[in-house]
């Protein structure tokens, strides 16, 4: 039976935004909005943020709390933090998403765990790039992955490109992975929009998509989301 964790790459030193996720939206930190959209999820067994050994990621670990379990590894080796989540964690199968998306969703994740289970595919990923004629908005990303394939990604990706970026290894070797893919419906996709935090301007956006979505932000579908980004000032509907 798979055990399924969620790894959740985060820390403070973003050159772009330094701090982005512990920035406030609507008052909370951003890290938080990222927890509570993957605690929607009824597949995954267990959440974790990994995040570095600086000490300028202490205010981070502070700002997560008792919400979620933390592991703390090498500064620069994404990849060994999450050699390290699966170690520790036991798990036969990984979830991966970044700290700087606050509207991800638990229940698109558990589409995406499906997908792949479904097609047997050793590493699923949810399309969300504005290259993919038909995708979800940037920011609602998700990668699903087995152990056995990370272990792949590890034997084929062999430089420091391979330990900032845990599964281009996925990209440059594409004949060696069985790959599943998560398309939107075409009345949700949106290639153009980026819902993801890089810089200030981005998270200013997001703040506009959440004072339209209103009271009902925090527990938003992606139904809610989609309709909130087509009220944004300058948007023209973009649907595949």
């Amino acid at each position: 039976m798979a055990r399924i964790t969620v790894g959740i790459q985060a820390r403070l030193g973003s050159t772009r935004f330094p701090g982005k996720t512990i920035a406030l939206l609507q008052g909370e930190p951003l890290i938080h909005w990222v927890l509570r959209g993957v605690s929607r999820s009824q597949l995954v067994d267990e959440v974790v943020v990994l995040t570095t050994t600086k000490a300028q990621d202490d205010e981070l670990v502070d700002a997560i709390g008792d919400r979620a379990t933390v592991l703390r590894g090498h500064p620069d080796n994404v990849q060994s933090r999450f050699t390290q989540l699966i170690e520790q964690t036991h798990c036969s199968h990984v979830v991966r998403i970044t700290a700087d998306c606050p509207l991800v969703d638990g229940h698109l994740l558990d589409d995406l765990v499906r997908k792949g289970t479904e097609e047997q595919a050793e590493y699923s990923h949810i399309l969300a790039q504005a290259y993919y004629e038909q995708a979800f908005p940037n920011g609602l990303n998700g990668e699903y992955f087995s152990v056995a394939a990370f272990e792949k990604m590890k034997r084929l990706g062999t430089d420091s490109r391979h330990h900032e970026h845990v599964t281009l290894a996925v990209d440059e070797f594409p004949t060696e992975f069985n790959i599943g893919r998560l398309t939107p419906p075409p009345e949700w996709s949106r290639p153009g929009i980026k819902l993801s935090v890089d810089t200030r301007a981005d998270l200013e956006k997001i703040q506009q998509v959440v004072r339209i979505l209103g009271p009902h932000a925090r527990d938003a579908s992606i139904g809610d989301i989609i309709q909130a980004i087509d009220q944004l000032p300058g948007t023209e509907r973009s649907v595949a």
